[in-house]
């Protein structure tokens, strides 16, 4: 092929390629005017390079993920301050009523053994060592201070029974309530924690040590906290 020939073909290729680049140019950069796209895909995937290999980011079940493993993926996370929800929890009416309840029964059992008492004194208050009725006096007073110490001890334990009995129930109604509302707010995580300027309580040097180690968070958003969702949920008082 001559060089004239040469220069006219090579000529109609320049040309042809200009008119293919002009009619695929897309129209944002045909037309500066035009705003730009405020979002990019859909796509499966978006590959980001790096000086450690490459990074795909696709989406996990509705979360950001970069790989296979349920960790490799973005978590939302926030927070509830349990011990208010508990500490509300203990003091509604409705716990307040079973403790009550508590109450009254052995309040009706006290009255009883204070009448034991009152009769063994009008009996045997004046009974001294030497007199006739000293050995029955002494041997009274051991079956009724038995039969107190038993019933103080039966006391006891229903009013612990009745504690844990209660603590038990009001975790599970707090942890069924932060499912529902982590479930309403779309978090994945919920922590227990302290607001770090929250008022110290203990009353000796070791409990404000322990309370100060408590408030792990020093520093969030408040928006991150789900204490007053968590209480309205279970119709909690707001203090």
């Amino acid at each position: 092929m001559r060089a004239t020939e040469r220069f006219v073909v090579y000529g109609m290729i320049a040309t042809l390629l200009v008119a293919v680049l002009s009619m695929q140019r897309p129209a944002v950069f045909a037309s500066p005017s035009l705003p730009l796209l405020d979002e990019l895909g859909p796509t499966d995937a978006l590959v980001l390079k790096g000086s450690k290999g490459d990074l795909k980011v696709r989406n996990g079940d509705g979360r950001v993920a970069w790989g296979d493993r349920p960790t490799d993926r973005a978590l939302s996370l926030a927070f509830v301050h349990a011990d208010r929800v508990m500490n509300s929890f203990i003091a509604g009416s409705r716990v307040e009523d079973e403790r009550k309840s508590l109450d009254e029964r052995h309040e009706v059992r006290r009255k009883e053994l204070r009448q034991k008492h009152e009769d063994f004194m009008k009996e045997f208050g004046k009974v001294e060592p030497g007199h006739p009725e000293f050995e029955r006096a002494r041997e009274a007073y051991g079956e009724l201070r038995k039969v107190m110490e038993t019933w103080g001890e039966e006391m006891r334990k229903e009013y612990e029974d009745l504690l844990k009995e209660q603590l038990d129930g009001a975790w599970k109604e707090i942890l069924a309530a932060v499912d529902v509302v982590a479930e309403r707010r779309g978090v994945d995580v919920v922590l227990r924690f302290i607001p770090a300027t929250h008022e110290f309580e203990a009353e000796d040097p070791e409990g404000g040590v322990h309370q100060l180690f408590a408030r792990t968070v020093l520093r969030m958003p408040e928006s991150l906290d789900l204490t007053s969702d968590v209480m309205k949920e279970l119709n909690l008082a707001e203090d």
